[in-house]
């Protein structure tokens, strides 16, 4: 019988978890664009994330392609006040220069 007791870890929460893939062990930006294709659209050309709507970075870190791809490349980390704009209208486009920093408007006293 080929059973293997499956490994176990603890979370930061202190929660016992069992241990995922083997995704720590290659780097996030390389498992990063194995999930992308180029895709041509009129005169441009847009990076689409094909491997759903989330990225596991890590353990603790689990974001959005688009946001993970531009904190990568622009060294920068966005802070929770900030989200992305797509510029294009492909739908799952991570391309940077197709992403605009916003920060959110919190309008105090309006309750509508």
């Amino acid at each position: 019988m080929s059973w293997r007791r499956p490994d176990y870890l603890v979370n930061r929460h202190g929660q016992t978890v069992r241990f995922h893939c083997d995704y720590p062990r290659t780097d996030a930006l390389e498992r990063f664009m194995k999930l992308t294709k180029r895709v041509l659209t009129e005169d441009d050309y847009c990076i689409v994330f094909t491997g759903g709507t989330r990225f596991r970075v890590d353990d603790e870190t689990i974001t959005t392609p688009a946001r993970f791809i531009y904190q990568a490349l622009m060294g920068e980390k966005l802070s929770e006040a900030v989200y992305l704009i797509r510029t294009c209208k492909t739908p799952r486009c991570c391309r940077l220069s197709h992403q605009s920093p916003r920060k959110w408007l919190h309008l105090e006293g309006n309750s509508s």
